[in-house]
């Protein structure tokens, strides 16, 4: 495989078909609309963000540590960026720099799970959210906590590490003093998701799991060094799903 041809993985998420499509779907069960203000956790290249700025004429404000990302996401959505719709913040999920009870939605994409203190940043996603505030988690989940325990062999895959069952996320959203609204599996959107990396790199379905563990362990788009066993731990033992969930402030 030519590596100098190959697309990275962000560009590969970024044009993936429908892939606003979970997005959509939950800002109509947020009840978002053109007056909403809405922060974004763990924005990378702000696309979600700058998607709901255009589809919604909701203003947003988009956060993460990534200066990279930010760099990226300045050029792709200057215009946004330019009128306010888009504003783009540097801060941590666990600290953030806002006064409490400023905003009516928070919103993140396969950006929770990977959060090395969940609890903390429960918190501050519920002191930013005004009273009735929702709060949308789309994410990457197991089905058990045994297949949580198989995903550990993967930890070191960013958009892997930390995820959990979709009842413990629950559980840690209900102590941050949340109240549940829905929550429902999309599995479709793993078939998805595996469909476009299988066709961006030229590679078998069965063997993404190694691919990714390759491509994290080396800064390569290659897979080296992946095996049978690695195969079999990610496919078969670790049942990753993706799903949504949608909690209010009450």
């Amino acid at each position: 495989m030519n590596t100098d041809a190959v697309p990275s993985l962000a560009d590969v998420f970024a044009s993936r078909p429908e892939r606003f499509r979970m997005l959509e779907r939950g800002m109509r069960l947020a009840g978002w609309d053109s007056h909403t203000l809405i922060l974004e956790i763990g924005c990378g290249r702000a696309d979600g963000g700058a998607h709901l700025a255009e589809k919604l004429g909701a203003r947003v404000i988009a956060v993460d540590v990534d200066s990279v990302s930010f760099s990226q996401a300045r050029r792709r959505h200057s215009l946004l960026c330019a009128n306010h719709s888009l504003c783009l913040l540097s801060a941590d999920a666990h600290a953030l720099p806002f006064m409490p009870a400023c905003f009516d939605g928070v919103f993140s994409e396969a950006a929770f799970s990977p959060l090395s203190h969940k609890k903390t940043a429960l918190q501050q996603y519920y002191a930013a959210l005004k009273p009735g505030g929702r709060l949308l988690i789309n994410d990457f989940c197991v089905q058990s906590q045994k297949d949580k325990d198989a995903c550990e062999a993967l930890a070191h895959i960013p958009c892997f590490s930390g995820v959990n069952t979709m009842e413990r996320y629950r559980l840690l959203c209900e102590r941050a003093g949340f109240t549940m609204l829905h929550a429902a599996e999309d599995y479709g959107e793993m078939i998805r998701l595996a469909l476009c990396l299988s066709k961006a790199y030229g590679i078998k379905i069965q063997d993404i799991g190694p691919y990714l563990s390759g491509y994290y362990h080396t800064g390569a788009s290659r897979c080296k060094g992946a095996d049978a066993g690695c195969r079999e731990r990610f496919h078969e033992q670790a049942h990753l799903s993706y799903c949504q969930m949608l909690f209010v402030k009450e």
